[in-house]
């Protein structure tokens, strides 16, 4: 039987002429809806294929159910049609036609990016006073980095500098490797996900096809260029061997054995990198470029004066634990067991205890029945369109944008407009306000599993939600166990490597439950568990072997490259050969373990302590040279004489301690020391620790103390976190 498309107003049925009072409906998928307008209207209301899922704001006063419908129609580019006595409410041809204006105008920015960027580099020409330029650039850098590392006198320390690198002909050969990226390219990669291009590539690898051999030759010259110009001006290196991107090139001539080009795609800002492989596996240099899709709404200005937008309890709650803060951050320390010896994963301060309000709990605990999007959103509708009658369709991009663009726990009208600019249509349908994603297909297919959102969310720096007997499958499905814990017990998910899709923020960092704690009884008393099972000891041999290979032996040469991640480490030992890695990115280990974690890791394997306060089980463990970090911060902060004081620790154990410093793409660093503490070891006051141990520190501690006199007192405000 072909199906008729027609107005409502050519058939109208008594049923749909019902008025109804009040329709109020937050976040609740649109099927709900249609059966809302059924019970009012005695007719059969249904909604057909992704439609029906669709979360929908609804506030209507004094309508008929026909009103309702036709701006439901107008919200989601829908028809309704009439078949078999059944209204049913289908996806018309105006959503694929509205998908395709954004992505032409997506295709446009693009080009318009790629095109600018290529313009940009290609000016980094390199010309017979360049070498010059860059050996009189590296020794300013130098110069600027010198008071940032202290050494005793005699020894000679290895700086590394992170960054980006002087180096212009690098810049070269990315504009040459761009003529292989084309708009369509860029728009097919999805959020939150990276490619890798290579002119050898290993078999997830893509082809790199760009002209290069003009570009490489280029940068071979340059590089022996600067090799004799450093040379030749004698270089200062005032004391220390230079690493990274303020090091000389370590030989004159260069092989450049094959060009690597990522790209990633986070939100529509897409960042490419390439990477040149010397002839033994060496990294020659990178360099990095960005395009950004900004398609801003027609006819959209900024507010003149930008007010704060009332929120509810629960959702400014929210609001807070999820957007940014001026203030302080929190950051993951726990105590663990392994092994069967306590163990510390400790990278800052010890995190305020999440304690949702009751108003916030369900939304928490049962995101599928309390859709997040009910928060900030009806008060936003509301303060938006002065307190009119509205239907809305949002993407969960443009609130998780919003929430993102929220400070302190506030939400004003710039990060509103910001938010849905490039995300919503606003139309004006008289006393009815319709708000509508400008590219409905694309907000369908990116809507997150509501069931999942418990596990979706969360700060980057703090936890998730969910509950052992919540997550049994979801555990037991990636060969895990969780062992004989409370089915109540909450648990935490730490935020380490990989990148997972959130609500709030896109992309976040996780190991796909390899750090996942599990909190006790005591955690709902907002007390930390004294001892929480860490899953990675629960985990087979094979499963332990391929996450210590993806933490501890792949380390990612695109991370952190921008110019505005700058990192400086000091060691009295060399430093390993700077070698590429060679990521297979699409490629993930079974059992949830992702290959290309996007992240620089060392591990430090040295002599410690756990230091703790009497009767306390946790504590922090320590390795010697974060001890005499501790101390010199105390001592040079003018704690030994006021209110920090040595014994701030009362007792100590001797441990083995594995110290493991971390960089992932994006810009998130962490600093965490994992170990146990020695069998039979015996508490013992500060006075009686070993002197080999103490002697570890002995540098860190005068370099950390000499430092923290140039500054000044410090009122107390929590221990510092370890140093190295």
């Amino acid at each position: 039987m072909t199906t008729v498309l027609f107005a409502l107003a050519a058939f109208r049925p008594d049923g749909l002429d019902t008025k109804i009072d009040r329709l109020s409906v937050v976040a609740r998928p649109l099927s709900e809806v249609a059966s809302q307008l059924s019970a009012a209207s005695g007719e059969l209301i249904l909604v057909s294929g992704a439609l029906a899922n669709e979360p929908i704001f609804i506030s209507l006063n004094g309508r008929s159910v026909q009103e309702a419908m036709d701006q439901i129609a107008k919200a989601t580019y829908g028809e309704w049609s009439h078949k078999n006595d059944a209204w049913t409410l289908i996806q018309g041809n105006g959503a694929a036609e509205a998908s395709s204006k954004q992505r032409s105008k997506r295709l446009a920015s693009l080009k318009a990016g790629i095109d600018k960027k290529r313009a940009e580099l290609q000016s980094a020409d390199w010309g017979p006073d360049s070498a010059k330029r860059v050996v009189g650039e590296i020794d300013a850098a130098r110069a600027r980095f010198k008071d940032s590392f202290q050494v005793r006198e005699g020894e000679r320390p290895y700086v590394t500098i992170g960054g980006a690198a002087i180096h212009g002909p690098v810049q070269i050969v990315l504009a040459e490797a761009l003529t292989a990226v084309t708009p369509e390219l860029l728009d097919s990669i999805p959020d939150g996900r990276r490619f890798v291009w290579s002119t050898r590539l290993n078999r997830l690898q893509k082809p790199l096809n760009a002209n290069l051999g003009n570009a490489i030759s280029q940068f071979a010259q340059a590089t022996a260029g600067i090799f004799d110009e450093a040379a030749k001006s004698g270089k200062q290196d005032y004391g220390a061997d230079w690493n990274g991107s303020l090091a000389y090139p370590k030989q004159r001539v260069v092989s450049v054995s094959k060009v690597n080009l990522a790209i990633q795609n986070v939100h529509g800002t897409y960042s490419a990198k390439v990477q040149l492989v010397g002839a033994n596996g060496e990294d020659l240099g990178s360099e990095s470029a960005t395009f950004t899709v900004a398609a801003e709404e027609p006819g959209r200005e900024e507010p003149q004066e930008s007010k704060p937008i009332p929120l509810n309890p629960a959702s400014r709650e929210f609001v807070a634990f999820q957007g940014t803060s001026s203030g302080p951050q929190n950051s993951m320390s726990w105590a663990m067991h392994s092994g069967g010896g306590l163990v510390r994963l400790d990278s800052g301060q010890v995190p305020t205890a999440i304690r949702p309000s009751a108003a916030l709990k369900p939304f928490l605990e049962q995101p599928a029945q309390n859709d997040f999007l009910g928060l900030a959103i009806p008060e936003i509708l509301a303060a938006e369109l002065d307190g009119k009658d509205y239907v809305a369709i949002l993407p969960d991009e443009a609130w998780s944008k919003i929430i993102a663009e929220s400070t302190d726990g506030k939400i004003d009208q710039a990060a509103v407009e910001k938010a849905l600019g490039s995300e919503v249509e606003r139309i004006d349908g008289g006393d009815i306000g319709i708000w509508r994603p400008l590219d409905p297909l694309s907000a369908q297919s990116k809507r997150v599993s509501r069931a999942q959102m418990q596990m979706l969310t969360g700060r980057v720096r703090a936890a998730g939600f969910g509950h052992i007997k919540d997550l049994a499958g979801y555990v037991a499905n990636r060969g895990l166990t969780v062992g004989p814990l409370d089915p109540d017990a909450t648990l935490f998910r730490v935020s380490m490597p990989y990148e997972y899709r959130t609500l709030t923020s896109g992309t976040a960092f996780d190991a796909d439950l390899s750090v996942i704690l599990a909190g006790g009884p005591d955690y709902a008393k907002g007390e930390f568990p004294a001892e929480s099972p860490w899953l990675y000891s629960k985990m087979s041999v094979p499963q332990r072997a391929a996450f210590e290979r993806l933490v501890l032996t792949r380390p990612d040469p695109f991370a952190s490259m921008g110019a505005g991640s700058i990192s400086i480490g000091v060691s009295t030992s060399p430093p390993g050969p700077d070698l590429a890695a060679d990521n297979e990115p699409t490629e993930r280990f079974q059992n949830g373990f992702p290959a290309d974690a996007g992240i620089n890791f060392k591990v430090f394997i040295a002599n410690g302590v756990l230091a703790r306060m009497k009767g306390d089980p946790m504590g922090r463990l320590m390795s010697g040279e974060q001890l005499g970090a501790l101390t010199g911060f105390i001592e040079g902060s003018g704690g030994a004489n006021g209110d920090l004081r040595i014994t701030e620790f009362e007792e100590y154990l001797l441990a083995n301690v594995r110290n493991f410093e971390g960089e992932v793409s994006g810009g998130f660093g962490f600093d965490m020391t994992d170990g146990a503490v020695i069998p039979g070891a015996r508490a013992m006051p500060y006075s009686q620790l070993p002197a080999d141990l103490l002697k570890q520190g002995e540098a860190m501690r005068e370099s950390v103390r000499e430092a923290m006199k140039n500054i000044g007192p410090m009122r107390r405000g929590g221990d510092p976190p370890p140093s190295r």
